[in-house]
């Protein structure tokens, strides 16, 4: 019984810390809601993304750098609702190089 207990703990042990060192995603599924005027939109539209960092911690400003870009996609919004997948393991924006130095940076993002 007690080498049972300890090959749980030293499982749940390992689980832990695997889960410590795991990397950020490289891919996001994003669903969002596009309205205009109030009204949900229909149809194709060209959706992109992008992330600022708030370096001065003030909110975001015309000051702060944009950290990552993706490029508009034409997207199929239904009854003002939409999903894509972010991809991040490109479209970074100097001094970031990757997801990792984006959000290890310290600040809020937009």
């Amino acid at each position: 019984m007690s080498q049972n207990k300890n090959l749980v703990m030293l499982l749940i042990f390992l689980s832990v810390a695997f889960l410590a060192f795991a990397e950020v995603p490289a891919f996001l599924t994003y669903q969002g809601k596009l309205v205009d005027g109030g009204q949900p939109v229909n149809g194709g539209r060209a959706i992109g993304f992008r992330l600022y960092v708030d370096t001065s911690d003030d909110g975001l400003d015309g000051s702060d750098p944009m950290a990552w870009e993706q490029a508009p996609a034409d997207l199929t919004v239904n009854q003002g609702i939409f999903s894509t997948e972010l991809e991040f393991t490109g479209g970074f924006s100097a001094p970031y190089t990757d997801i990792q130095d984006v959000f290890g940076a310290g600040h809020d993002l937009y």
